[in-house]
């Protein structure tokens, strides 16, 4: 199966998230998959965060792979037709949901913008129950925990049949 990881990442800061598009690509191939990871930039900024997820928004990977597996959001605004989401970090729902008052417009676009790129997933996996019941209050989305395995190929097997199911 030809399977694209991709995920956001911070410029210029190591973080979780690029480990786990590196684990999870390394993972796949060495099960024979064909396998391509994209890490698109993401800069926290609220003065940009709306036209950035717009961006993601645009490209459509239907033509490039088979599955296409996001990680960490925004990535999950991205277009394919056999889209999983496993939100690794768990970072959808705390940002939104801490708004403040006065920023109503922008936390409801922000949560129709995930609302969309969510609905079209055919899974939606999350690192843990309480993310799961994040994502359920936050939402309104169901959400199964699929959290990372530790170092174990029985572990890593099933994680790879959860998320090419």
């Amino acid at each position: 199966m030809r399977v694209i990881v991709a995920s956001s990442f911070v410029p210029f800061a190591d973080g979780g998230e690029r480990f786990a598009v590196d684990w999870l690509h390394a993972t796949l191939a060495a099960a024979g998959h064909d396998v391509e990871s994209i890490l698109l930039p993401f800069a926290d900024d609220e003065r940009w965060t709306l036209e950035q997820m717009l961006a993601y928004r645009m490209l459509d990977l239907t033509e490039c792979c088979d599955r296409l597996i996001t990680l960490r959001s925004p990535s999950h605004l991205l277009r394919h037709p056999c889209k999983v989401v496993w939100l690794v970090p768990d970072v959808l729902g705390p940002s939104a949901a801490a708004r403040p008052a006065a920023a109503d417009a922008f936390r409801r676009r922000l949560l129709e913008a995930d609302a969309a790129g969510l609905a079209e997933a055919r899974a939606i996996f999350t690192t843990s129950p309480t993310a799961s019941e994040r994502l359920r209050s936050v939402h309104g989305l169901a959400s199964q925990p699929l959290p990372p395995p530790p170092d174990g190929v029985a572990s890593a097997e099933g994680l790879l049949r959860s998320l090419l199911a």
